[in-house]
């Protein structure tokens, strides 16, 4: 963000959020948070692991989390470890197996 000032940030962010509350519908009353924060969590991992060429260590130094702590994360929000192009050419009986016991 270095050139980016902060207030067309801040608008853009508060302008994306109102969109996905919006989209939601119906929904329960109290999940609206933990569905929105996991949501948002899950593409910023994913967009980062994108951007880092899938390099964990480089990937939580820019999230500032520690690699256990993002590994952790991407199990937990299901986000697969490795780049779309290998995942695709993996076979049906590779993909039934845990991705993150490998570490």
């Amino acid at each position: 963000m270095s050139g980016m000032s902060k207030q067309p940030m801040t608008d853009f962010f508060k302008s994306t959020v109102r969109r996905m509350v919006r989209s939601i519908g119906q929904f329960e009353s109290g999940n609206i948070y933990p569905l929105l924060i996991s949501q948002v969590e899950k593409s910023l991992i994913e967009i980062v692991l994108e951007e880092q060429s899938y390099n964990y260590f480089h990937t939580a130094r820019v999230l500032g989390i520690g690699r256990s702590t993002l590994y952790r994360k991407m199990e937990m929000l299901q986000i697969d470890p490795r780049p779309r192009s290998e995942v695709q050419s993996v076979g049906d009986s590779e993909s039934s197996k845990s991705l993150y016991s490998g570490r």
